[in-house]
């Protein structure tokens, strides 16, 4: 698999599940796959999204506040950059969060205490080393009653 993402996702509007990952283990270079696409988070129906491992570029896009039937959402292991938007807020569904291994600048936006819904919170190696002394997130405390899990290390 290799080439850009195109921003054409907005035309699947029936889709519940999308997965994109690039699993070869042991490449050490990798192909860089692009940003990832605004129209992704217009698809009316999608639960489960999968972009990982992708060597994904840039930021995550304010449109992902349109996702609101997210329950599953996954970009491990991508090279995102700048801070979670606070649309993230709005995926008040969602269970799963995984943005491990990414190089995120900023903090978490405080609007990431609607998600009430989340139960596994994977957040390990997200941030630039200067800013890995940031305190603990903010938005934790109103969501961490029912935590199943949560990777911060």
């Amino acid at each position: 698999m290799s080439g850009t993402l195109p921003d054409v996702f907005d035309a699947f509007t029936e889709l519940k599940t999308l997965t994109l990952a690039d699993d070869r283990s042991g490449l050490i270079l990798r192909p860089n796959f692009g940003s990832i696409p605004p129209s992704v988070f217009m698809m009316p129906t999608l639960q489960l999204l999968r972009l990982s491992n992708m060597t994904l570029v840039g930021s995550i896009p304010s449109e992902i506040g349109n996702a609101t039937y997210l329950t599953t959402l996954d970009f491990s292991t991508n090279k995102l950059v700048d801070d979670i938007p606070s649309e993230i807020g709005s995926l008040t569904r969602l269970e799963t969060l995984s943005l491990t291994l990414n190089h995120l600048t900023g903090g978490f936006p405080t609007e990431m205490g609607d998600m009430t819904s989340l139960l596994t919170l994977q957040i390990s190696s997200i941030f630039e080393p200067t800013l890995r002394t940031r305190p603990f997130p903010t938005f934790l405390d109103r969501v961490c009653g029912h935590f199943l899990e949560i990777a911060l290390l």
